[in-house]
């Protein structure tokens, strides 16, 4: 049951990419603030999870920076171009290897190619 919670709040935060792509056709202003909320989920501000999980804080906030870069690349919205961009070249510059690292900047290019 745990797996099918992660799943479907995995796909919902996709959606909500998806989402703010559909509504920019609509309401530019909308799609604005629903991607302008995405970019908040990446400096920190996102949904709180259970105490229960098993995974370390610091794993499940890169996982969810991960989907959230895969949720802005569905958004395909031009403000999130400089975030994403910023995401691709993470920790470029200090040479850091670490798998986290790399995860990052790997989902901010597949979000870019989107």
């Amino acid at each position: 049951l745990r797996l099918q919670v992660q799943t479907l709040r995995d796909q919902a935060v996709l959606a909500i990419g998806s989402l703010a792509h559909v509504e920019s056709a609509y309401d530019a202003a909308r799609a604005q603030q629903i991607v302008d909320q995405l970019h908040g989920w990446l400096d920190g501000q996102k949904p709180t999870y259970s105490k229960r999980a098993r995974r370390s804080a610091a794993e499940r906030a890169v996982d969810h920076r991960i989907l959230t870069l895969h949720a802005l690349g569905n958004a395909q919205h031009a403000s999130s171009v400089p975030v994403l961009v910023q995401f691709a070249k993470h920790n470029a510059d200090r040479l850091d290897d670490s798998p986290e690292s790399h995860r990052l900047r790997f989902a901010a290019i597949g979000a870019l190619k989107e």
